[in-house]
């Protein structure tokens, strides 16, 4: 199970790094969209919004699903459980994990059958002129929600372990 952590820990790190990435594009394009319109009274890059809006966007959140989830950023509500005995406590934590999963699989079964349709279907988006697939942010959403499932089943290892 080490090894199978350290891989999706590296998975994460490379989401991290082009989620990095794409969050950079992202406010320069915003930057040149605010420039182009109050300076230059035109847009600089022709759909920039909608570039914004259906790639670079989704893909900084959706990247960072299993990192934020793996270091617990995501808010809990762990005042009830806190007050339960070890015992109780660790049997909540396992519900709870095994329900996460199977609503986080659950997403990504679904988003997978959606994004295999619009891949099939051809899905398009405009932007300005010009014409642009939806695919690579389509497949990315699965992609994202089966690494979630994998942090959620290494923590549930974890938890039968009594590590969490």
């Amino acid at each position: 199970m080490e090894k199978f952590n350290k891989v999706i820990a590296k998975v994460d790190g490379l989401f991290e790094y082009v989620g990095g990435l794409f969050c950079f594009l992202l406010m320069i394009s915003v930057v040149l969209q605010v420039l182009g319109r109050y300076f230059f009274k035109h847009d600089l890059i022709p759909g920039i919004y909608n570039i914004i809006e259906s790639y670079l966007f989704p893909i900084v959140v959706l990247l960072a699903l299993g990192g934020s989830y793996r270091v617990e950023l995501w808010p809990k509500l762990d005042i009830f459980i806190e007050q339960l005995d070890p015992a109780k406590r660790r049997s909540v934590n396992l519900v709870t994990l095994s329900i996460e999963f199977l609503l986080y699989f659950l997403i990504t079964i679904f988003t997978a059958n959606y994004a295999l349709k619009m891949v099939n279907e051809g899905r398009l988006m405009q932007a300005g002129a010009t014409m642009y697939p939806l695919y690579p942010v389509l497949c990315i959403v699965p992609f994202a929600f089966f690494i979630l499932s994998l942090e959620i089943i290494i923590k549930i290892y974890k938890a039968k372990d009594k590590q969490v």
